[in-house]
């Protein structure tokens, strides 16, 4: 059997063709046999939805893994680096006071009115010139830091993830099993329709060669024509049972193929 799975995606379309798709039954000679456990083997190791739910089950893994890490200490660091290519110069003499001795006054202001407090002492020395930029500037920064205590978050956490895995490997764990169910059960309708199919022909076979000998009886004059009808809409129906088992085994095998990737 020859199996061709077409698939079209954003206007592409993808032919994969299994050739001598055979299904291993003992009383139908077979090339190249496949048997149950070959299918089921491949269902488990390509179809995408099984895929999806392992993907699920180990991102849920590493949310757990995740969620212990938090509780461990963890240590950063931080690092900048400012490279000034220009001295940068201005006065400070607009802003206070000159004192003559290169020092400039910086009078303290009063935050709500705005104005310089008139108390004696009560003001800010700068050099009348300050002077900036002449070195590279490079920070770092460490930092160790230990969750002491958290109100139980951290522990709510891990249980949620716990309970989160156990979740995707039982959701996983359930579509194996479905797949495998469907997969076998697939099989063996195609095994059972095949066998239908060997009793439709010679169910056929035989109707053919009765209309035949009903109709020589006819011409002889020993039957009547209704008994010819009667032959003939048997075989009709015998056709038409044909084509719906052959049908079934087409429906049958797209969805095995489906199945199996």
């Amino acid at each position: 059997f020859v199996i061709k799975k077409i698939l079209s995606r954003g206007g592409f379309s993808m032919k994969k063709t299994l050739t001598a798709f055979l299904i291993l039954i003992h009383t139908v000679l077979l090339a190249e046999p496949i048997s149950l456990e070959k299918c089921l083997d491949l269902a488990l190791q390509n179809n995408l939805t099984l895929k999806a739910e392992q993907e699920t089950e180990k991102a849920a893994s590493q949310i757990k893994k995740s969620a212990y890490a938090n509780c461990l200490p963890r240590l950063d660091f931080a690092g900048s680096y400012l490279k000034l290519n220009k001295e940068i110069k201005f006065s400070t003499e607009d802003f206070g006071v000159p004192l003559g001795n290169g020092y400039t006054a910086i009078p303290v202001y009063d935050l709500s009115s705005g104005r310089p407090v008139p108390i004696k002492g009560q003001s800010i020395l700068l050099p009348e010139e300050l002077k900036f930029g002449k070195e590279d500037i490079t920070l770092y920064d460490f930092t160790l830091t230990q969750p002491l205590f958290t109100g139980g978050k951290l522990y709510k956490q891990i249980q949620i993830a716990e309970k989160t895995k156990k979740i995707s490997a039982n959701h996983s764990r359930l579509k194996k099993e479905e797949i495998l169910i469907d997969t076998e059960k697939s099989y063996w309708n195609i095994v059972s329709l095949l066998e239908k199919k060997k009793t439709a022909e010679k169910n056929l076979e035989l109707l053919k060669k009765l209309e035949t000998d009903v109709a020589n009886y006819l011409a002889e004059g020993i039957l009547t024509k209704n008994e010819l009808l009667k032959v003939k809409v048997k075989r009709n129906e015998g056709e038409l049972n044909l084509l719906k088992i052959h049908n079934g085994i087409e429906l049958t095998k797209m969805n095995l193929n489906r199945l199996m990737g």
